[in-house]
């Protein structure tokens, strides 16, 4: 019977492993314009929290947003562009303006805020990724004559008709994965395997997790092992050069990923639920849901 528990608990903690990698991949798909968006008009859900401007220098674009997004923002523009950090950054000194890409990036990122601002009343639609789709320099026209080529033929279209509700659904995945009770006997376990970045690069991970919110996740990168973790208190993130506090809702985010009964409270975090049609995942029938969860809207199967 214990047996049995840990197997749908384990089914359940794949289950939310997968939906933090696909929320990891929508976001590095996006660009660092819709995270300012977000903080101009949502804010970061901490008050007291510091813009970024009085945590670290010479920041000019982004002055106003809060510091606890200052590294994925970077991370945003880095994979939206294709570009590493040392491209625009000097090492070490990451405050300089010696590198003419650094002034290109704050040009651009004006430049996508002002298009929101103007031909979209304020609505994220273009972002850095629209045009660069991870390549430092943006294709502006198709291969002489790509136009003759004939389009694709349509792939089939997904059911969206006769669809159960997002409680239902819900509902279900939960009966799978277990109940409370199932996740009361589950004191820890061990989750392996790997995260595929936008340019097909492949690392691996593993976390380890402790109830009832220990959590320790390890990514062995090429350059060293990157690690972030949780002690049921404070939150932090080390990679071969730097570690740092987790703070804001980077903060918020690894306090609900260490929660090793998160698989049961997808409905508290989960904002706006729409259930948008019957897909096929692999050779597996699933259902596709748009939700907000941090201030993001992403879609889960």
């Amino acid at each position: 019977m214990v047996e049995a528990h840990v197997r749908r608990c384990l089914r359940g903690a794949l289950g939310g492993l997968a939906f933090c990698i696909m929320i990891m991949n929508l976001l590095a798909a996006r660009s660092h314009a819709h995270m300012i968006t977000l903080q101009g008009t949502q804010g970061s859900g901490n008050q007291a929290e510091q813009p970024a401007e009085q945590v670290y220098k010479n920041i000019q674009a982004l002055k106003g947003m809060p510091a606890s997004q200052m590294k994925a923002v970077m991370n945003l523009i880095s994979t939206s562009v294709g570009m590493r950090c040392d491209q625009c950054h000097v090492l070490d000194a990451y405050e300089k303006d010696d590198k003419r890409p650094k002034q290109t990036t704050r040009q651009m990122i004006q430049l996508t805020l002002d298009v929101n601002k103007n031909s979209f009343e304020g609505q994220t639609q273009v972002t850095c990724y629209s045009c660069h789709r991870g390549r430092e320099r943006p294709v502006s026209s198709p291969p002489l004559g790509q136009l003759a080529i004939p389009p694709p033929a349509p792939a089939p279209r997904p059911v969206t008709t006769n669809l159960p509700t997002y409680d239902q659904i819900i509902d279900k995945y939960q009966q799978a994965v277990g109940t409370s009770a199932a996740f009361e006997k589950l004191r820890s376990r061990v989750m392996k395997g790997s995260l595929t970045d936008s340019r097909g690069g492949s690392f691996p991970v593993e976390i380890c997790q402790a109830a009832p919110d220990k959590m320790v996740m390890t990514t062995t990168l090429p350059n060293g092992v990157a690690v972030r973790g949780y002690n049921g208190t404070t939150g932090w993130a080390s990679t071969p050069d730097r570690q740092s506090e987790l703070k804001g809702q980077e903060l918020a985010q690894i306090k609900r990923s260490a929660d090793i009964a998160r698989a049961l409270k997808i409905k508290e975090e989960s904002l706006s639920p729409r259930v948008m049609a019957k897909i096929t995942v692999g050779d597996k029938e699933a259902y596709q849901v748009s939700a907000r969860a941090d201030g993001q809207r992403g879609r889960l199967a």
